[in-house]
């Protein structure tokens, strides 16, 4: 190490600068050492002053300038010159996608204004910013900045995808509508944006009137290219139809020739269940049954229930529904008229098509021998009427009246006696006589 009789301490102020020497030390009268250089970000060195900037003791290589001698201790400050840039501008996926000019230069922290809109968009977009080339940067047009970055420097353009309302209209009365905001190049699946008892959507059209331009469950995208635009779009209407058959459980048509209505349903059509136009003997309507559907599970079906309701707003299109006439059968009442005899025998009460067996007590009458019931109601049809019925008879559908009342009257035969003549000793004979029990005889 050198020895001085006198030395002194250069110390450097790099002004914001990073690395390099931080101070060396001189003999009195001394020419400085060669030192290493500071750096700063977007700058370059151009060497280092006295305090007055006046005299300059290093260059930009760090090496001493060779008239300057050092005779006191002091401080030296770093000066340095802002680094150049080039930058230029390009459009991108734009119409021209070329450098649009000769490139521009800027020095660093120098201040800069973006240009406005230069490129022609794809179609279905609007310029939105630019891009900064390696960098997550994004400046708007006409945008103020001060100049930090240290490299060249591309501005692309970007774009945004213009945004658009559609108003669905349902296309049916009372009219309602919804209004939607999508985007370019936004795709999205045609749907009803409403339901319409008992009509299927099958997509929509441009006018009221129009045919079916998008169809349900299809994709569709970029109904216009014009930011802010509304597009107009008319749901398209199919009507269930449902068909009907009918079954008359036992029962016949009491026309049959006749049809039968509703043979077919659609859309708002008025839809109800028939009156009945079956007859079955012995039986009562008591409604419809359906199958084919869902709402079949729902049970029975009166005459003139809307259908509409019950069963077509789940249908499927073009389902064919079968409905069931349902009947119970008839109740009568069976009544016994003893007819004088003992003992009562209590009222029975029979379903049609089910056995009915007539009472076994033989009811007894004095002077008189059971013959067997006669019967008569007041279905005046009934083969009851004036027929000869024994006890224990199954009388099974004697009528097929509801709530007819069928009484048995027994019949009996009265008992005969003989009158038998004998003269004790007299003279002369007489005929037996022969009379009925509760007859009169002159003797």
């Amino acid at each position: 190490t050198a020895k001085y009789a006198t030395a002194y301490t250069i110390t450097f102020d790099k002004q914001g600068g990073t690395g390099g020497t931080d101070y060396v030390i001189v003999g009195e009268g001394e020419y400085p050492p060669e030192i290493e250089t500071p750096s700063k970000e977007g700058y370059d060195f151009t060497g280092y002053y006295d305090n007055t900037n006046a005299v300059q003791y290093y260059n930009s290589s760090g090496t001493a300038i060779l008239d300057q001698t050092v005779n006191s201790d002091m401080t030296l400050y770093a000066q340095y010159t802002p680094q150049t840039y080039s930058f230029v501008y390009g459009c991108g996926i734009g119409s021209d996608s070329s450098i649009l000019q000769q490139a521009s230069y800027i020095r660093y922290n120098q201040n800069f204004t973006t240009l406005n809109n230069i490129c022609t968009p794809p179609t279905g977009y609007v310029f939105d910013k630019w891009a900064v080339s390696n960098s997550d940067d994004l400046l708007s047009p006409d945008e103020e900045i001060t100049w930090t970055y240290t490299e060249n420097k591309t501005f692309t353009a970007s774009y945004a995808p213009i945004s658009y309302t559609v108003t669905f209209h349902s296309n049916y009365e009372p009219e309602t509508t919804s209004v939607e905001t999508f985007v370019y190049d936004e795709k999205y699946y045609v749907k009803p944006y409403t339901q319409r008892t008992r009509w299927n959507f099958i997509g929509y059209a441009t006018t009221p009137d129009g045919a079916v331009v998008y169809t349900n469950g299809r994709l569709m995208s970029n109904l216009t290219d014009i930011d802010g635009a509304n597009i107009d779009l008319y749901a398209v209407w199919e009507p269930v139809t449902v068909s009907f058959e009918y079954d008359g459980n036992g029962g016949t048509k009491v026309e049959p020739d006749a049809p039968i209505n509703p043979s077919v349903c659609s859309g708002d059509d008025l839809c109800f269940a028939p009156e009945n136009p079956y007859e079955r003997p012995g039986y009562i309507f008591t409604g419809w049954t359906c199958s084919g559907n869902v709402f079949c599970d729902n049970g029975l079906f009166n005459a003139g229930t809307d259908l509409r309701t019950a069963i077509i707003e789940s249908a499927a299109p073009n389902e064919t529904i079968t409905m069931t006439a349902q009947w119970k059968p008839i109740t009568f009442t069976v009544v016994y008229n003893v007819n004088d005899g003992t003992p009562e025998i209590e009222t029975q009460t029979c379903t049609y098509d089910q056995d009915c067996f007539v009472s076994d007590v033989v009811p007894e009458k004095i002077g008189h021998v059971f013959n067997s019931w006669g019967c008569a109601s007041d279905d005046t049809d009934s083969e009851c009427n004036n027929a000869e019925i024994e006890p224990s008879a199954n009388i099974i559908n004697i009528t097929n009246i509801d709530a007819a009342t069928v009484t048995l009257t027994a019949n009996y035969t009265p008992n005969t006696y003989t009158i038998t003549y004998n003269a004790n000793g007299g003279v002369g004979t007489m005929e037996p006589t022969t009379f009925e029990y509760g007859e009169s005889v002159s003797l």
